[in-house]
């Protein structure tokens, strides 16, 4: 496997930054990819050799996202009794908490409804085994997840 270059991940980073710090100032549309490099202190040429466009960004940190996601849900769920979904939730908490500026940026963003709809579709697909084999514990911990309110 091939170590991806230091240079090209402090770039991603300091731009993906960037891009976080914009979003909780100012409507996603109207950020420029001018203003993420005047604040990542990178060049134009450093964005466009990593990203398309502002909105490539965007969508890698939601993929990104997704992904861990995914695996806190193969992790978490089979692992844990749901007959009783506090742990689970704490646990879930903890998640949201390792990657909180993330969370930030895809919840304010004006794309929220489709990271919404990933997100319900991933979770979905997780737990149908799970309310086939126990449908009341998976009613109770899906009531107590949507009756809570998000963290921004």
């Amino acid at each position: 496997m091939v170590k991806p270059n230091r240079g090209v991940l402090r770039s991603k980073n300091m731009l993906r930054k960037a891009y976080i710090e914009l979003s909780t100032e100012k409507d996603a549309s109207k950020i420029t990819v001018v203003d993420v490099v005047n604040r990542a202190n990178l060049s134009r040429n450093a964005f466009y050799a990593h990203y398309p466009d502002v909105n490539a960004i965007a969508e890698e940190i939601e993929n990104e996202f997704i992904q861990k996601f995914n695996l806190y849900l193969d992790q978490t769920l089979f692992s844990q009794k749901l007959d009783h979904p506090l742990p689970l939730l704490k646990r879930f908490e903890q998640f949201i908490l390792n990657d909180e500026d993330d969370c930030r940026m895809l919840v304010h963003t004006q794309n929220y409804p489709i990271f919404l709809e990933k997100l319900k579709s991933c979770s979905s697909t997780a737990w149908s085994p799970i309310s086939t084999t126990n449908p009341a514990a998976t009613n109770t911990a899906f009531w107590s997840l949507s009756t809570s309110s998000p963290a921004a």
